[in-house]
């Protein structure tokens, strides 16, 4: 049960720890809907970490690694505007998804169509090397479009949420 607002100066939640605009966001959100400053925060955490799913990788050590994960859950009464707030700030990354693509459309789909070609060339040089001796491939060609394959940063529009 949420007993008073927080303010985040005097809360315990490290709002300063924050990226200054999503604390600025949190602080407004938290005084517009008269929330505690941890639901904004901690709603703003969830939807940054799923923003940047399979972006980042935690090293461990030198034999262990695995995407970065975050979890939060926000809870309290029925009625204290939990709703609101998550709709507030998922509104914001559907927004910023969908800007992002309509700028980054072409680039995007021209991306997409080079990685299908590459595998293509890929598909066709193995072919024609084991089919057709005078085909002028080798391995070394094979292994050379392979990594071109895996160095290929192919663009993506970010999915976050589906509408």
């Amino acid at each position: 049960m949420m007993t008073e607002k927080s303010d985040g100066i005097n809360s315990p939640f490290p709002v300063d720890a924050l990226p200054k605009a999503v604390a600025d966001i949190c602080r407004e959100i938290s005084n517009s809907f008269e929330v505690p400053i941890e639901l904004p925060c901690t709603t703003a955490l969830g939807l940054l970490a799923a923003c940047c799913q399979k972006k980042a990788i935690v090293r461990i050590n030198s034999t262990y690694s695995e995407q970065l994960n975050l979890f939060t859950l926000s809870i309290s009464d029925t009625g204290d505007r939990k709703s609101n707030v998550f709709k507030l700030l998922r509104d914001a990354v559907i927004t910023a998804q969908n800007e992002y693509f309509a700028l980054n459309e072409d680039a995007i789909a021209q991306s997409r169509l080079e990685y299908k070609l590459l595998q293509k060339k890929l598909e066709a040089a193995s072919r024609d090397m084991i089919y057709n001796e005078d085909s002028g491939f080798t391995l070394e060609n094979i292994k050379s479009i392979e990594k071109q394959i895996r160095d290929f940063e192919l663009l993506t529009a970010p999915n976050v949420y589906e509408q």
